[in-house]
């Protein structure tokens, strides 16, 4: 894998998105949006096809199996541990994010909530707690950030993984504070050298999300399906997100403590200390390929048509 096929895999699931997205919007054109069970299923199901179908050919390709392509090394438990608490760590930040882009856009997670909490506790953990983070991590840091990591510095290879990250949610929303996760997704892989450290910060992040709303709606019966939650004024979500500025720098300090901690035990700490080293001095203008610009442009595209929709709706 290398930057190149890194870009043409982000481009066939931005591709495969749009148009698995127009086909099903035309098979449910009487519903004003898709079943939330589809959109979870076929949300995974648009990353993870892609995914397969590349890592087979780069496996057949280079001899090795998928686990040493993808980088699921070893870790110890204590690191397993300590990216449990980076994955705590990151969610005020990603929460202050989430705050201040629904000054300007939907918070898409809430607006699906009241049907998502329709089906059980385990098959939403099991969905979007365990096999989500499984199918994106291997997209994401599995082969694009791995692939791109070969041909520039870590640390830009970390900034355009994010990036693709937060575009494969397709919507503002998510982009925002997805993009934000991201970059310490791929740092948790740098830091440790194995995938399973940002599957784990991910499963925690995702699992978390879930059982806050779960618990949530049952101390307030019903409170995704009112108003109380989507229609909240601009001061609140401003106050809101004061609240977690300080929250978000207090607990960013202690990520990135977790992560130089988790490298040294790892015997890493030289990796975190190289991330602005580049292979040949690669400048980002350098690190992008044609699949990886025409796949931003049509992400960004389908996300504005989106974000009018949903403004009109």
């Amino acid at each position: 894998m290398n930057k190149k096929k890194a870009g043409w895999l982000m481009f066939s699931i931005i591709v495969f998105h749009i148009v698995a997205i127009a086909i099903l919007k035309v098979i449910f054109k009487s519903n004003d949006n898709l079943p939330v069970s589809l959109s979870l299923l076929f949300g995974e199901l648009i990353i993870g096809i892609p995914t397969v179908i590349f890592l087979i050919a780069v496996c057949r390709e280079t001899g090795e199996s998928p686990t040493q392509v993808m980088g699921f090394h070893k870790i110890k438990a204590t690191t397993a541990l300590l990216m449990i608490g980076l994955g705590l760590s990151v969610i005020p930040l990603a929460t202050f994010i989430n705050l201040l882009s629904m000054l300007i856009t939907k918070n898409v997670v809430v607006e699906s909530a009241s049907e998502v909490l329709d089906y059980p506790v385990y098959m939403v953990i099991l969905v979007a707690g365990i096999a989500g983070p499984i199918v994106e991590e291997a997209a994401c840091r599995g082969m694009i950030f791995s692939g791109m990591r070969k041909e520039m510095s870590a640390i830009l290879a970390v900034i355009m993984s994010a990036f693709v990250f937060g575009l494969f949610h397709m919507n503002l929303n998510q982009f925002t504070y997805a993009f934000a996760i991201g970059i310490f997704l791929a740092l948790a892989v740098e830091a440790t050298g194995s995938i399973w450290a940002s599957f784990i910060v991910h499963m925690t992040i995702n699992t978390q999300q879930m059982l806050k709303m779960v618990i949530a709606n049952k101390i307030m019966p019903d409170i995704y399906s009112s108003s109380l939650v989507t229609d909240i004024d601009d001061q609140t979500l401003l106050m809101a997100a004061g609240v977690y500025l300080v929250m978000a720098g207090v607990c960013t300090c202690a990520a990135i403590g977790i992560l130089i901690l988790a490298a040294n035990l790892q015997g890493r700490l030289g990796a975190l200390k190289s991330l602005t080293i580049s292979p040949g001095n690669t400048r980002f203008k350098d690190a992008l390929t044609l699949p990886f610009i025409i796949g931003t442009i049509l992400a960004i595209a389908f996300i504005i048509v989106y974000e009018t929709l949903m403004g009109g709706a």
